[in-house]
């Protein structure tokens, strides 16, 4: 079972309809060296969203999500995938440094609430790949 699992177990809307969630994508393109893993990864035909899950979120989970969501943008543009990419960090532990850290760099954050999620924002409009 994935770190994944918990949090989209339940339906999960981010101000947007996602047709599919799929868990666990990988893109291993050896030719253009791009590599990636991508927990939970919503999509809908003019927009994806990659979702990073953690037990506790840290700034370097951001760092690395940032990374991650560059070569996503690099190789949807290898196969002009022309969408808007955005980024989100579920995790169960969030502090607050952490998710200021990642709401300032223009990331959705995910984070328990009782029985259900609770999903926050970027202050400013959210970062596009």
């Amino acid at each position: 079972m994935g770190q994944s699992q918990g949090f989209f177990s339940k339906k999960v809307t981010l101000d947007d309809v996602w047709e599919t969630i799929n868990e666990n994508r990988k893109i291993n393109n050896d030719r253009h060296d791009i590599h990636a893993e991508i927990d939970a990864f919503l999509e809908n035909g003019t927009q994806a969203m990659a979702v990073e899950v953690k037990a506790k979120l840290q700034n370097s989970h951001v760092d690395d999500h940032i990374k991650r969501m560059e070569k996503l943008r690099k190789y949807a543009d290898i196969f002009g995938d022309k969408r808007e990419f955005y980024g989100a960090l579920a995790a169960t532990v969030v502090n607050e440094k952490s998710k200021n850290y990642a709401l300032e760099n223009g990331f959705y954050i995910i984070e328990p609430s009782g029985e259900d999620v609770k999903i926050i924002k970027p202050g400013s409009d959210p970062k596009v790949w």
